[in-house]
């Protein structure tokens, strides 16, 4: 049996997971050793898991994001932070050194928007055991 993989994003560019379908011909014969069954950003139907590996791309910007990678991880043998945002936070936690109310004025104006930002960026090992990191 194929070892089972997900790929899943957080608050991110999507940037990692554009590479691998960069990986063109040689990602044809990664398909023959695995079985991707989780990949929002590439496949129409994702299994919930479990997952032999599953691959996070992004930072933890938003509260539900939280419990979007505690399941991964609970679903998971083996959680790999993909890219700088899931190492470390990436660029978008320069906002945790402003003023949260200035940071939401400045992306979002005068506009009456609900969202659901938290008021710091968290890498994926502040709330889950990442297994490895994958930082470029």
């Amino acid at each position: 049996m194929k070892p089972r993989i997900a790929i899943i994003g957080l608050s991110c560019c999507e940037g990692c997971q554009v590479q691998f379908l960069n990986l063109g011909e040689v990602l044809l014969e990664i398909l023959d050793a695995v079985d991707i069954v989780n990949f929002r950003f590439a496949k129409g139907k994702n299994l919930p898991g479990p997952f032999d590996i599953a691959f996070v791309e992004g930072s933890i910007v938003a509260p539900h994001e939280v419990e979007v990678v505690k399941e991964a991880r609970e679903k998971s043998k083996i959680l790999i932070a993909l890219g700088i945002c899931a190492c470390f936070g990436g660029v978008q936690s320069i906002k945790n050194f402003l003023p949260h109310d200035e940071v939401v004025k400045s992306v979002y104006g005068d506009a009456k928007l609900e969202h659901e930002a938290s008021e710091k960026v968290h890498p994926l090992d502040d709330y889950v055991k990442v297994d490895h990191y994958i930082s470029g």
